[in-house]
């Protein structure tokens, strides 16, 4: 099948949608198990070294600093060299304008992972449930668009009171979480709110904007993890003493 085949199918409206629903599901389901399992079990609860491997990752498979070896591994950059996804390269200007969708994902990142450490699984997702109605009340306030109809507000309206119903009921409560929780909530809608805007203003794909945040945010991470000590703690970890031990004693 050829790759302009390939893409007529992905851009047919009659699964593109219900297809990208159910992945986005699947893949931030996941994610939270992987992320939980990572913070708790593997007690590895170092949120600005966790989000720097994970954008570092993300830079190896959009750029790879060295083609000729991680190319295998770089679906994006295989991709635009094939010209089936148009990723230009990096610039100080694109970033700096795109800061403050950057600044509101890192920390939407972090406050996320701070909030999973003290929260259960069910009851992170269900916090998150809570995104759709400050992206609601961003719309109207930041975007100056029109007032959603009655059965979508209310629709908004019954999932938050059902989120905040099902947080006074959790016999684990732990206000600290709950506290870093809404934050990141916060953050999220404006970072989503501001994406949208930046999208609709300079028709950025969903690629251009996965890259600009990844440069962005970066360092900044890098920065803090340092500035916490995360990096020690990562080498003091058990876990981590363990992974290396059977490579010493080769």
């Amino acid at each position: 099948m050829s790759w302009r085949a390939l893409s007529a199918g992905v851009d047919d409206p009659r699964w593109r949608e219900p297809a990208a629903a159910v992945f986005y599901g699947v893949t931030s389901t996941a994610l939270a198990f992987i992320n939980k399992a990572v913070l708790s079990s593997y007690d590895f609860n170092l949120p600005f070294l966790i989000m720097t491997l994970q954008v570092r990752d993300v830079l190896l498979r959009l750029q790879p600093a060295l083609p000729d070896h991680d190319a295998a591994v770089s679906s994006l950059w295989v991709l635009t060299r094939w010209g089936v996804v148009s990723l230009p390269p990096y610039t100080l200007a694109a970033g700096w304008s795109f800061k403050w969708p950057s600044l509101f994902c890192a920390m939407h990142g972090v406050l996320s992972l701070y909030a999973l450490s003290g929260l259960n699984i069910p009851m992170y997702g269900t916090l998150k449930r809570c995104t759709p109605l400050v992206n609601l009340l961003l719309s109207v306030v930041l975007l100056k668009k029109g007032v959603p109809s009655c059965l979508l507000t209310s629709s908004i309206l019954l999932i938050t009171a059902g989120c905040i119903i099902a947080a006074v009921g959790d016999l684990a409560y732990d206000a600290y979480a709950y506290t870093l929780g809404m934050m990141s909530v916060l953050a999220q809608g404006l970072y989503q709110s501001l994406v949208q805007y930046h999208a609709e203003q300079q028709k950025m794909s969903s690629s251009r904007i996965l890259q600009l945040n990844s440069y962005n945010t970066l360092w900044p991470m890098v920065f803090f993890s340092v500035v916490v000590g995360e990096p020690r703690q990562a080498l003091n970890s058990p876990h981590w003493r363990g992974a290396q031990q059977p490579s010493l004693e080769r």
